[in-house]
């Protein structure tokens, strides 16, 4: 079932349909998207190097919620 999780101060949402990880939430705030009541404090993404083999690029993703980012070589 969908759910919509806010951060603590309500600037930002999304749309789950389980729970979410430690590393997605607001940057106002610094919370984690959750019900209300149930915020944590915003954790850093833990970064890994991929390399993709199909383009010959390499990137960073985020090894615990799948966050894609540039690696800025």
């Amino acid at each position: 079932m969908m759910q919509v999780l806010r951060c603590r101060c309500g600037a930002k949402a999304v749309f789950l349909e389980g729970e979410s990880f430690d590393c997605m939430g607001c940057d106002i705030c610094m919370t984690t998207f959750a019900m209300k009541g149930e915020h944590k404090l915003l954790q850093p993404h833990k970064w890994a190097i991929v390399f993709d083999d199909d383009h010959g690029t390499i990137y960073l993703r985020c090894s615990v919620c799948g966050t894609e980012g540039a690696i800025g070589i």
